[in-house]
C-alpha cells in the first residue's frame, strides 16, 4: 500500500510530480491509510483555478493508467523501496521519533514487531505483488473527488469530466443544489 502511494506521489521521481510543474501545483502528494473500513488513498494538491479542470483530468488519467495501461515499473518500485527505507532510518534517528513510530503503529492496531519488520517488508516487495494490489487501492469507479475552488469558474468544466455524482457544498458544508 505505502509503496504504491510513494510511486504515485512522494518525492521527485514519483508518477504525479510532473503535474506539479505542468499545472502550477503548490503542493502535491499521495498517501494511503489503513482503517477498519479498508484502505483510504488520497491525493492532495492545490492548483490555480484556471488549471483545475485540466489538472483533475490529467490526475484521473494517471490514476487509471497506474491501475491498467501504465502499471508500476521496477524502477518505480526500487525508488519507493529506497524512499521508505530512508524514512525508516529517520524514524529511528531520535528517541522521540522512535516513540512516535511505535505509538502510531499501536494506534493503527499493529504490534511493535510490525514496526521493526517494516524495512524488511518494503525491501521484500515484488513488482507482481504491487501490481496485483493496485486495483484494490485504486478503483476509478469508487473514487471520491473533493474539489474546492471558484464554483462559477470550475463547476461546468468539472461536470464535463463525468467523474461521477457531483455535489456542491457551501462553506458550511451544506448542499447548494
Amino acid at each position: 500500500m505505502w509503496l504504491s502511494s510513494v510511486m504515485l506521489g512522494a518525492g521527485s521521481q514519483s508518477r504525479l510530480q510532473p503535474l506539479r510543474s505542468q499545472y502550477g501545483a503548490q503542493e502535491l502528494e499521495a498517501d494511503a491509510e489503513e482503517s477498519a473500513q479498508g484502505t483510504l488513498f488520497m491525493v492532495r494538491g492545490a492548483v490555480p483555478t484556471e488549471q483545475t479542470t485540466a489538472f483533475i483530468q490529467r490526475l484521473n488519467q494517471e490514476l487509471v493508467g497506474f491501475r491498467s495501461t501504465r502499471p508500476p515499473t521496477q524502477a518505480e518500485l526500487q525508488f519507493a523501496q529506497n524512499y521508505e527505507e530512508s524514512l525508516m532510518l529517520a524514524t529511528f534517528a531520535s528517541s522521540r521519533n522512535v516513540a512516535d513510530g511505535f505509538t502510531s503503529a499501536l494506534i493503527h492496531g499493529h504490534s511493535y514487531e510490525y514496526v521493526l519488520g517494516l524495512a524488511g517488508q518494503f525491501q521484500a516487495a515484488r513488482l507482481q505483488r504491487v501490481r496485483a494490489f493496485v486495483p484494490r487501492l485504486l478503483d476509478p469507479a469508487r473514487l471520491t473527488w473533493i474539489i474546492a475552488g471558484n464554483l462559477e469558474q470550475i463547476e461546468g468544466p468539472i461536470r464535463e469530466l463525468h467523474l461521477g455524482t457531483l455535489m456542491v457544498l457551501d462553506r458550511h458544508r451544506q448542499p447548494v443544489h
